[in-house]
């Protein structure tokens, strides 16, 4: 297994810089699919507090679980990925990508969405996460171009592989927009590109079937890359 090193991405005079994270992906010789708690001051909650994590009346970090994921990269190389979901959540999430990790699809990449923070602001992590391409979980923030708190906010979405599975608007002409110019192309649904999320493929399959909805679904808007789960 390839030990990948996750990285930060920084402001600094109107750049993005990587850095490298002082959280290594975990080297092991088999599948590592696992959950831990987050406490105050340990290394992950240093990398998400202030950032995706924010003090708050909806969702306490013990309500939270970060877990580690193997999953095949693009180059279809094993790596080890990283969420944070809700703890309810946790398990039936792992089994999902064991699941996905069993079939070998692929996950460009999944790192957490603080690696991708920016200018103190979620919506902008989350377009800079989107246009890296990668996986990503919980972030404590509203919906695309709403007030109300996202499944997001909850640990209770996740977004794959967003670059082929665009999040899309409804256009007052019946067209859809798409404000990821690196997802343009795959407006298109009828590309035979194995990555895009599609109805009875192995993706959709494996999250419906443990009771996720699936943003591709929806009318407006068309979110491919999401899959959310009430409780």
């Amino acid at each position: 297994m390839r030990n990948t090193c996750v990285t930060y991405i920084v402001a600094l005079a109107g750049m993005l810089i990587l850095q490298p994270s002082p959280v290594q992906a975990a080297k092991a010789d088999e599948p590592v699919f696992t959950s831990s708690e987050i406490a105050e001051g340990d290394e992950v909650y240093n990398r998400i507090n202030g950032k995706s994590y924010q003090e708050n009346e909806n969702i306490s970090l013990e309500d939270l679980r970060y877990l580690q994921i193997s999953h095949y990269d693009f180059d279809h190389e094993i790596q080890t990925g990283e969420l944070i979901v809700n703890a309810e959540l946790a398990d039936e999430v792992l089994e999902i990508f064991q699941e996905l990790y069993d079939a070998e699809y692929e996950i460009a990449s999944m790192h957490l969405i603080d690696d991708y923070w920016v200018n103190e602001d979620p919506d902008q992590a989350d377009t800079n996460s989107i246009d890296h391409n990668n996986t990503s979980a919980f972030c404590y923030r509203v919906v695309t171009g709403g007030q109300n708190l996202s499944r997001h906010a909850y640990g209770c979405a996740i977004d794959i592989n967003p670059q082929q599975n665009p999040y899309l608007t409804l256009e007052e002409d019946g067209t859809y927009y798409c404000d990821h110019e690196n997802a343009l192309e795959y407006m298109d649904r009828s590309l035979e590109d194995v990555h895009e999320i599609k109805e009875g493929d192995v993706c959709w399959q494996v999250f419906t079937d443990h009771g996720f909805t699936w943003g591709g679904s929806w009318t407006n808007p068309k979110d491919y890359q999401h899959f959310e789960k009430r409780m």
